[in-house]
């Protein structure tokens, strides 16, 4: 975690020892239950440090003092974990559809004592209308399916915030179609530099208009 720590610190600002041991208690139970409920592939597994340096990535467009967040699809909680630890001021619901990832992701936060997190076995469209500050995904899927529902939990003048990489290029077009026919637009795009990593991720950001 020595690497991926220092990585994180220049994203979120100094974590403090509690944060680092939390995180690095994540990164053991992950790899110990997550081939065995294929959380995560064995790829994804081996490098999950750059994976949560991939996640605190958020903080650098997005760092309200307080408020509500939800990880939707949070699979085997990237990001919703790692920001939950990094920011317990926020309340962060942890929202997933496969019960052997919800079990693992209330195992978790258990096991963390993340008192700010909560696990919704669900799916997106059964999610409650605008009950979020904000909606982050890694992994949102097909933008015609899923970007409509997501929008939909973010509350009136929020925003939802997805984590993208260079197939962005390709998906503009068609989520600013269907971001409009909900009533959003994209609100920027920001491309942030992985601390000790020879790539990035580009944050796009759609607001309810």
């Amino acid at each position: 975690m020595g690497a991926a720590a220092a990585g994180i610190s220049q994203l979120a600002g100094e974590i403090t020892e509690s944060q680092a041991s939390r995180l690095s208690e994540y990164v053991r139970l992950a790899r110990k239950l997550g081939s065995r409920w294929n959380l995560m592939s064995p790829a994804a597994l081996a490098g999950i440090e750059e994976h949560l340096i991939d996640s605190a990535a958020l903080l650098r467009v997005h760092d309200p003092e307080c408020g509500s967040l939800a990880d939707l699809g949070s699979g085997g909680g990237l990001p919703g974990v790692v920001l939950a630890i990094l920011r317990p001021r926020w309340r962060v619901t942890l929202v997933d559809s496969r019960r052997s990832k919800v079990v693992f992701l209330r195992e978790a936060a258990s096991m963390l004592d993340l008192g700010n997190a909560e696990v919704v076995h669900g799916r997106i469209e059964e999610l409650q209308k605008g009950a979020f500050d904000t909606a982050v995904s890694r992994a949102l899927g097909p933008v015609r399916k899923t970007l409509g529902p997501s929008l939909k939990t973010v509350r009136r003048g929020g925003k939802l915030i997805l984590y993208k990489g260079p197939s962005w290029e390709e998906e503009r077009a068609e989520a600013a179609e269907v971001a409009g026919e909900w009533g959003a637009a994209i609100a920027a795009e920001e491309r942030v530099k992985l601390p000790g990593l020879s790539r990035a991720t580009t944050f796009v950001t759609f607001e309810l208009e």
